[in-house]
C-alpha cells in the first residue's frame, strides 16, 4: 500500500499520512501472541523506516500501539477505561496524530506502555510471569494454545 500511496502523496508536498497500526504487545514477551508480536515489531521498524526517508518530504508516517480494543481477537471485552470499542480507539487515536512518530493513541494506554516498559525484561520472560499471562489471557478471552 505504501509503494501504492507514496508517490502521490510525495507529489502533494505536506499531503500525506499514513497510519499504521502496531501493538502495545509489541513492547513485552508475550506468550500466545509471539508471532502475533512479532508482526507488529516488524510495522514499527518499517514505518520508522519510510518516516526516515519521507518526513523531508511532508509526510507524516506514525505508528499506533493500542493495547486494549475490544474487537473478535480479543474476545469482545467489555469496554471500560483501558479497553476502548473501535470507533473509540479510532476518534481519540486521531488526537494524537502530530504527537511523533509512534502513539499509543489514548492517554490510558500511554501510561500502561510507561508502566509495561518499566518492568525488566527478565521479569517479563519469567516463568511465572509468563504462566499467570497465559493464564490470564485464557481466562479473559477464551484463548487455547
Amino acid at each position: 500500500m505504501c509503494r501504492i500511496v507514496l508517490p502521490g502523496m510525495q507529489q502533494r508536498f505536506g499531503r500525506g499520512v499514513i497510519l499504521n497500526v502496531s501493538s502495545g504487545i509489541a513492547k513485552i514477551p508475550c506468550p500466545i501472541y509471539s508471532l502475533y508480536a512479532a508482526s507488529k515489531v516488524f510495522v514499527e521498524r518499517f514505518s520508522q523506516g519510510i518516516q526516515a526517508e519521507y518526513k523531508s518530504k511532508g509526510i507524516i508516517i506514525q505508528t499506533v500501539a493500542p493495547f486494549g480494543v475490544s474487537t473478535s481477537m480479543t474476545g469482545h471485552q467489555k469496554p471500560d477505561m483501558v479497553t476502548f470499542t473501535p470507533e473509540e480507539f479510532a476518534r481519540s487515536s486521531l488526537k494524537y496524530l502530530k504527537a511523533g512518530d509512534q502513539t499509543y493513541g489514548s492517554v490510558t494506554h500511554t501510561i500502561l506502555g510507561g508502566i509495561v516498559q518499566s518492568i525488566p525484561t527478565w521479569v517479563l520472560q519469567s516463568e511465572v510471569f509468563q504462566h499467570h499471562f497465559r493464564e490470564y489471557v485464557k481466562e479473559r478471552v477464551g484463548c487455547r494454545e
